[in-house]
């Protein structure tokens, strides 16, 4: 996953696990955080909300793109997904 602010790239991983479930990774696999993760009606738009620490949250929302296989959306701080960049993500094989 490559998360964007201001022309800057960060590498993370996420690890979108069965019910809900989700696992952030930083660039070295160091696990950075947890959370819950969701899709709409559509299965089309997914949002999540990942923990770091007690003060320390993000939120994200993205939409899946069939032709390019992969998701892209917007993350924010804390329960806002728009207020941080943007993100793309890629299934790992």
């Amino acid at each position: 996953m490559t998360f964007s602010k201001t022309g800057k790239k960060f590498y993370y991983r996420l690890d979108i696990k069965p019910n809900g479930i989700l696992e952030e990774y930083g660039p070295n696999g160091e696990k950075y955080g947890e959370g819950e993760w969701t899709l709409d009606a559509t299965g089309k738009i997914f949002t999540a909300h990942v923990v770091w620490s007690p003060e320390v949250a993000f939120s994200m929302m993205g939409a899946f793109n069939d032709a390019k296989h992969k998701m892209t959306g917007n993350w924010g701080y804390d329960n806002s997904a728009t207020d941080g960049g943007t993100w793309q993500l890629s299934k790992k094989n």
